[in-house]
């Protein structure tokens, strides 16, 4: 992973600037860091409690815990660490006044803030973060209910007896099955229940479709009877 690492991030950096001091700097990097750079690629935290536990530890901790101090004798201090860089424990021994000197690196000054919000959750863009998802949200709604609106005015249209066949058998039953015409339905007549269909009826005349004088169109006339 180091390797893999110091290549990628050594050719972006030549792919943006591509010059000869950047192309002799790439070079060098390469042979002081034959194993690589550095990687700190810790397991992602995908529980909440453990990221709390993560950060709280920097936060109401000091920069060593007392059992990692094995001993002090004489003004010196014998203390061990977790290397990143192998996993492994060290052990170091140091003057009390350069162990102290470690220790107080990591003391904020008073009123530093040691966490701090930026992005959405920062205080200034936050509520604007939140109005813009309300909105988003709103018209988001919005938006359903009017489409739910057009498809019940659609639904709420009287379908014609071609239309309901259409969707039904995707398949036109006014078309001749020789000539291609689309035909007129004029009748359906059934054996048991008599007339079930009459175009010239007040409330099926508007099923007529009247062709335009310079487009004229020769319809036949379809009558259908069920015995």
């Amino acid at each position: 992973m180091k390797k893999s690492w110091q290549k990628i991030l050594l050719e972006i950096i030549k792919k943006h600037f591509n010059s000869y001091k950047t192309r002799q700097l790439i070079s060098y990097l390469y042979k002081k860091y034959p194993k690589g750079f550095y990687v700190n690629a810790k397991i992602k935290l995908d529980d909440t409690r453990q990221a709390v536990k993560y950060i709280g530890r920097y936060l109401a901790r000091a920069a060593i815990a007392e059992y990692r101090i094995l001993k002090y004798e004489n003004n010196r201090v014998k203390f061990w660490y977790e290397n990143h860089n192998d996993g492994l424990k060290k052990v170091i021994e140091c003057d009390i006044l350069e162990f102290i000197g470690k220790i107080t690196q990591h003391i904020a000054p008073k009123g530093f803030r040691m966490v701090r919000r930026y992005g959405v959750y920062s205080r200034i863009n936050n509520k604007l973060a939140k109005d813009i998802v309300h909105l988003y949200n709103f018209v988001k709604q919005r938006n359903i209910d009017e489409l739910l609106k057009e498809k019940n005015k659609q639904n709420e249209v009287k379908k014609s007896w071609k239309q309901r066949i259409i969707e039904s058998f995707e398949r036109n039953p006014l078309l001749c099955n020789k000539c291609g015409t689309e035909k007129f339905l004029w009748k359906i007549w059934h054996k048991d229940y008599g007339m079930i269909y009459d175009i010239r009826e007040t409330s099926n005349r508007k099923d007529i479709l009247y062709e335009s004088q310079k487009d004229k169109v020769h319809r036949k006339v379809l009558q259908i009877s069920l015995l």
